[in-house]
């Protein structure tokens, strides 16, 4: 019985390491994904969150198998299979997306000022309605234009327009232009907004923040091998390369009318390499070793479904072969755990 489940479980095995596989890179890219947008200042849609999430997370995974190459002391089996050397390229990788998306959307000092401004706007729209109902005078151009140079310093204020309540100034420097609006009775801040070259791209932290991204993009995408395979780690561990592995559990294409040796060991479990099944027959023989390239010491004959067949063992114990009379099938190297 233990037999039977340990050589089944094996058949499984594949199958299994292909579900787990795509199962933690999924979760992988989830939880990536979402430690980088804790870098983002700006919110996001929650639909349009999610499918950014998942795809910077795979972008992470992407960079991280590329790291993962410069990882020496993550070599050995057991990181194979677990992919640790992945996870922590994916998790440096996922940390510097973070901060270059907070140097991409982090606030300047016109940004930070705005929900004050939004308060500030909301409690005094009243009074200056009733200013303007009444003909108050307004604040002079002169004390606006000097108030908004004062507010972005190293600009000269080129033209004023009232506009109601509101005083509204353009301030330039070179190319650059930025727009300010006041309370044209208190002088208080409404609105900063930059125009024309003044911008994201203008901002030098937030140009090092998008060439950081782009340079992390073109880094993954052109050195990307593909993604680690988990089975090739447990072939590590049996001591079998992955087409031994694929062997083994009985995924490789047999000839018609053949049976993988593993479903043979099913059927009859350990306990059928034995004297009563002993065979010999030199013609066979001869075939296997012609096929495998081993020298088989020891055949057995074991019948499968109403069909006979030969389990063959090399002088070795380290190969084991399964053939019909007249037709090899197949040849696994036994794992040495």
């Amino acid at each position: 019985m233990a037999e039977f489940s340990l050589f089944s479980l094996l058949g499984m095995l594949p199958e299994l390491l292909f579900i787990a596989q795509i199962i933690t890179y999924l979760f992988l890219a989830w939880f990536l994904g979402s430690l980088a947008f804790r870098g983002m200042r700006k919110r996001i849609p929650f639909a349009i969150k999610i499918i950014a999430t998942i795809g910077t997370g795979f972008l992470c995974l992407v960079a991280g198998t590329v790291l993962a190459k410069y990882m020496f002391f993550f070599e050995g089996t057991v990181f194979q299979i677990f992919q640790l050397d992945l996870f922590l390229g994916g998790l440096i990788t996922s940390i510097t997306v973070a901060i270059a998306f907070y140097m991409i959307t982090h606030k300047d000092k016109g940004e930070s000022k705005d929900k004050m401004i939004n308060k500030l706007q909301e409690r005094v729209s009243l009074l200056e309605g009733l200013l303007l109902k009444h003909e108050v005078p307004t604040l002079r151009e002169d004390e606006i234009k000097k108030t908004s140079e004062a507010l972005v310093p190293g600009f000269k204020a080129k033209e004023a327009d009232l506009k109601k309540t509101d005083w509204e100034i353009l301030l330039e420097r070179g190319e650059r232009k930025v727009k300010v609006i006041l309370s044209a009775y208190t002088g208080e801040v409404k609105k900063i907004e930059h125009l024309g070259a003044k911008g994201m791209l203008s901002d030098p932290v937030r140009i090092i923040g998008i060439a950081l991204v782009i340079f992390l993009v073109a880094f993954s995408l052109l050195n990307f091998r593909g993604f680690p395979s988990m089975m090739e780690g447990v072939a590590s561990l049996l001591g079998m390369s992955p087409e031994q592995f694929s062997m083994f559990a009985g995924s490789e294409e047999l000839p018609e009318g053949c049976v993988p040796v593993t479903d043979l060991l099913t059927e009859h479990g350990i306990s059928v390499l034995g004297g009563e099944s002993a065979y010999r027959n030199e013609e066979v023989k001869n075939m296997i070793e012609g096929e495998a390239g081993v020298n088989i010491e020891w055949m057995y004959r074991i019948d499968h479904e109403g069909a006979n067949y030969i389990l063959a063992v090399d002088s070795g114990l380290q190969n084991m072969c399964s053939a019909t009379e007249d037709k090899f099938c197949q040849c696994i190297r036994i794992p040495v755990f």
